[in-house]
């Protein structure tokens, strides 16, 4: 994954508008760090369904349902369909340390443009905490989640599940996504 930055307001004027937020866990006794969420995660992969499913066909519907619970975009009319739960649950297996989140967080400048004239905000410049790669001296260090199932997935929602791992190369999961933060690069599945 290339860089993430998920944004959260800063109590600190002008020193540092956006704080990195950072998603921790205890993972085998450790305590482990991500920008990436497993909710966004979730969220990324649940997008990607939906648009996968509307791709196979009618039948891959109810597969998404129940797959990632109900969905208000799959309902007819003006009204929420009753929530239902999905089957799929994400979690952390594999992040950072705090001294890796440390060294790998930086302070960058941003302006903001007025769109109506395209010229530079008067006092639009912001400084936001990123990280411009998840590495560490090894090279690109991956971050691992578990995607697991609270039920058996059926074929049809096995297919649907692959097609949407498969769309998530190249997308930006977490904030300034629009800015290169928070691509996959590449993804990795292991079935166990």
């Amino acid at each position: 994954m290339r860089g993430a930055a998920v944004l959260q307001p800063s109590g600190e004027v002008r020193k540092l508008d956006h704080r990195l937020f950072t998603y921790r866990k205890i993972v085998r006794g450790k305590l482990m760090y991500t920008p990436i969420p497993p909710a966004s995660l979730r969220g990324a992969l649940r997008h990607a369904a939906y648009i996968a499913a509307r791709v196979l066909g009618e039948n891959y519907s109810e597969a998404y349902v129940s797959l990632f619970g109900s969905d208000p975009r799959l309902g007819e009319g003006r009204d929420t369909p009753v929530t239902r739960r999905g089957k799929i649950v994400v979690t952390l297996e594999e992040g950072l340390t705090l001294e890796e989140l440390r060294k790998l967080t930086e302070v960058r400048p941003r302006i903001s443009i007025d769109a109506r004239y395209g010229t530079v905000r008067e006092r639009a410049l912001m400084f936001y905490e990123a990280i411009s790669e998840v590495k560490d001296s090894n090279g690109l260090k991956p971050l691992v989640y578990s995607i697991d199932f609270i039920e058996e997935p059926t074929e049809e929602e096995l297919r649907l599940f692959r097609a949407a791992i498969g769309l998530l190369r190249g997308w930006g999961i977490g904030g300034l996504s629009s800015l290169g933060f928070g691509l996959v690069e590449r993804i990795e599945c292991e079935e166990v």
